[in-house]
């Protein structure tokens, strides 16, 4: 993927959109307690899969996140996303 210039890019919040009983509360409250348990930047996971519950929420969380103060950006080679490592079993 390197060789290739892509970028790898786990992530370290869930919008939790893939849960069954979701609601545009829950994803809401999700992301905004999500993100402040993140040591640097936060990468949010949301599916697109037009949940219409996620569609109705995402506009009240980038409201809120800027409200405190974080902002959005696109990926590029400066930034250091996080990478979920696995233990080998033996």
């Amino acid at each position: 993927m390197l060789r290739r210039g892509l970028i790898y890019c786990d992530w370290n919040v869930s919008a939790g959109d893939a849960i069954k009983d979701a609601t545009s509360e829950s994803m809401l409250e999700n992301v905004l307690n999500g993100v402040k348990l993140c040591w640097g930047p936060a990468f949010v996971l949301m599916h697109d899969n037009s949940n219409a519950d996620l569609l109705k929420a995402l506009p009240q969380i980038i409201e809120k996140l800027q409200a405190e103060g974080y902002t959005f950006a696109a990926l590029d080679n400066t930034v250091r996303p996080p990478m979920f490592v696995y233990p080998e079993e033996n």
